[in-house]
C-alpha cells in the first residue's frame, strides 16, 4: 500500500474514531440535561394532583402517579438517542419499562384491598403518556438548543 493511502485511511479511521467520541459525549451531557430540567420541576407533582383530586384515595393514586411520571421521564432521557430525532420520522414513542401494576403491589397488603392498589394503577396509568410527551419535548428542545 502507497504511504499517501495509508494515511489517508489511518486519518479517516481517526476521525471516525473521534466523532464517535464526540457524539458519546454530546449524548451523555444531553442525558444528564434532560434529567435535570425533566425532573426537577413542580409539573409532577402538579399533574399528579389534578389527576388524582377526585380519587377516593388520594395518597395511593398521588403515588403511583408520581412513580409513573418520574419513571417514564428518566426512561425517555436515558434511553433515546440523538439518533432518533434525526430521522426523517422523528421519534414519538416511549421506551417500554413502566410497571404500574408492579409498582403498585406494595398496597397488596393494604384495606381496603384492591381499591388502595387500583387507584394507584390508575395515577400511574393516567400518567404514562403525558410524562412521556413532556420528555420528548424536553429532548428535542435540547437538541434544539433552547
Amino acid at each position: 500500500m502507497e504511504p499517501a493511502k495509508r494515511c489517508r485511511r489511518i486519518t479517516n479511521y481517526l476521525g471516525a474514531l473521534v466523532l464517535h467520541a464526540a457524539t458519546e459525549l454530546d449524548q451523555e451531557a444531553l442525558r444528564g440535561r434532560c434529567r435535570v430540567r425533566g425532573v426537577q420541576s413542580r409539573w409532577h407533582e402538579e399533574t399528579c394532583r389534578k389527576l388524582c383530586v377526585r380519587d377516593p384515595h388520594n395518597a395511593a393514586c398521588m403515588n403511583g402517579c408520581s412513580y409513573g411520571s418520574l419513571t417514564v421521564t428518566k426512561l425517555v432521557c436515558d434511553k433515546m438517542q440523538i439518533a432518533d430525532f434525526q430521522r426523517e420520522a422523528p421519534a414519538s414513542r416511549c421506551p417500554e419499562g413502566v410497571s404500574c401494576m408492579e409498582a403498585c403491589r406494595a398496597y397488596d397488603d393494604e384495606r381496603p384491598f384492591p381499591d388502595l392498589r387500583n387507584s394507584c394503577v390508575r395515577g400511574c396509568s393516567n400518567i404514562v403518556p403525558s410524562a412521556c410527551a413532556r420528555s420528548l419535548q424536553i429532548y428535542r428542545d435540547l437538541l434544539a438548543g433552547q
